[in-house]
């Protein structure tokens, strides 16, 4: 069942994209960022940066209790609640700009260094900007420029977007929050007020769905759109996007837990059972990556509906021909695989990576939610979920 859609005069300021890590969410932000009712912001979660994530599973004896439910596919059982702690103010805020976050730098030696211009008092940001801006070497947008160059629209904005005026803003309210768990949202109002007033705004982050309840509280009106995938090909896309991340000395990508098959899956399985929950309660609107692969435009439809901008055909025409995989590839085929963030386009394609054996305790871990949302062991692709 899909959420309430509101008529076009009532459509949301916001809407945030979820779902799990390498399941589709930057290809819809991609989407979202090409429609000219939408100015689409970079991939970021401000709750991983001011926030400690506490996964039940750091216990060691729940640990133990938890596997066993995860390798008998019992991911209700072998999952808890996570609890969310404030990081210090200072951690949190070189999580925020220093070298990761909202302000990557890649290399390790610019990162380091970028953790080292903490500032101890607001007056010290401009000086702390500048220097970021110096290891970026990228200029600042031009103050006597408008907001943004509205033939950008098609792609994400980001950090180098950013004014020095607008940049020193958005980390002096930042930094004078009182507390951490204060900071998201700040950058959310600050960023959101940016923007054109009659247009929407649209953020990802693609594990939000673990901090859904602090995003809603924090963003009551916002509209929510989860992605899932076929948790195997998932996997598989992690796996070479984060050998790619290593080359380039990104700051992110590090997750050394996806090259663990069982763990990959259950967090998977987790995810997957926490958005088909949310979408029941009619909190979010659910895709399939697989659904948006082989059925762009009526998909695509259901999400510009559902947030309450223009579908039309014309509209959607247009859309998917600035999203068309060969397009954003720079003339690949669908299938032809390169070492790029832009890897195959495919649908399927754990088949030819992963053995028999691998695939079968992939399945073994996440069946129940896997079958739920319409996937078969096989790989066949059913008719999607109606929650």
């Amino acid at each position: 069942m899909e959420p309430h859609t509101e008529p076009r005069s009532r459509k949301a300021k916001t809407v945030h994209i979820v779902g799990m890590y390498k399941c589709g969410t930057s290809w819809l932000l991609h989407c979202l960022a090409a429609h000219p009712e939408i100015l689409a912001w970079r991939e970021f979660d401000p709750y991983v940066a001011s926030l400690i994530r506490e996964s039940p599973r750091s216990n060691p004896a729940r640990r133990i209790v938890s596997l066993l439910h995860t390798l008998t596919g019992r991911l209700d059982l072998a999952h808890g609640h996570h609890r969310f702690t404030p990081r210090p103010n200072g951690d949190s805020f070189t999580e925020f700009f220093l070298g990761t976050g909202w302000v990557p730098l890649y290399g390790k030696q610019k990162q380091q260094a970028a953790q080292r211009l903490l500032p101890t008092h607001p007056s010290a940001v401009p000086q702390v900007a500048d220097q970021l801006f110096e290891m970026l070497e990228k200029p600042f947008r031009p103050e006597s420029a408008p907001l943004y160059d509205p033939a950008e629209f098609h792609n994400t904005l980001g950090i180098v977007n950013f004014k020095r005026s607008s940049l020193i803003e958005l980390m002096t309210s930042v930094l004078e929050c009182n507390t951490s768990a204060e900071m998201p949202k700040a950058f959310y109002d600050y960023v959101t007020q940016l923007s054109d007033p009659n247009g929407l705004v649209a953020f990802k982050a693609a594990d939000q769905i673990m901090s859904l309840q602090l995003l809603q509280r924090d963003m009551p009106n916002t509209k929510v759109v989860a992605v899932v995938r076929d948790a195997r090909d998932a996997m598989v896309s992690a796996w070479k996007f984060e050998a790619l991340m290593q080359t380039i000395e990104a700051p992110w990508g590090k997750n050394s837990q996806t090259r663990n098959l069982i763990e990959f899956m259950y967090a998977w399985g987790v995810r997957a059972a926490a958005i088909m929950q949310a979408a029941s309660e009619n909190k979010l609107l659910l895709i399939r990556y697989e659904d948006l692969h082989d059925n762009f435009s009526e998909t695509i439809a259901r999400v510009y509906r559902y947030i309450g901008v223009d579908w039309s055909p014309e509209a959607i025409a247009n859309i998917r021909n600035a999203t068309d995989f060969e397009k954003v590839s720079g003339g690949r085929k669908k299938g032809e695989e390169a070492e790029s963030v832009v890897r195959k386009g495919i649908v399927g394609d754990w088949r030819n990576v992963l053995s028999p054996s691998q695939a079968a305790l992939a399945w073994r871990v996440a069946r129940r939610q896997m079958t739920a949302l319409g996937y078969t062991k096989e790989g066949v692709v059913t008719a999607p979920p109606q929650l």
